[in-house]
């Protein structure tokens, strides 16, 4: 299991649309992207963590999506030019290993 994950804001976005709405199609239109681009993301995604981040069935997070998501929509991440090369780094259960996500835009 990697234990970095590296996330531009619009990828982060568009999985927790995807997560709020349990729905790839509904959270890639909420985006602005087409579904194979919002697919091909979030594939990307789990490929660089190396584990799921959905549940295709139902679309619904795994342990590692549902950690995810709660760090990213509790964290304030900065929108402005200051943004750039920002990291965060959590503690994300249930493994108990400091992950870092580092944001761009």
């Amino acid at each position: 299991m990697k234990t970095s994950m590296r996330f531009d804001l619009i990828d982060l976005r568009l999985f927790l649309f995807v997560v709020e709405a349990a729905n790839i199609t509904h959270g890639a239109t909420r985006a602005g992207m087409a579904l194979a681009s919002a697919s091909e993301r979030i594939r990307l995604m789990e490929e660089n963590r190396g584990t799921p981040l959905l549940e295709r069935r139902g679309v619904r997070a795994t342990a590692a999506g549902a950690a995810l998501a709660h760090h990213g929509s509790t964290t304030p991440l900065p929108l402005g030019p200051e943004s750039e090369n920002t990291t965060r780094t959590f503690s994300l259960p249930p493994w108990e290993v400091s992950h870092v996500l580092s944001f761009s835009t």
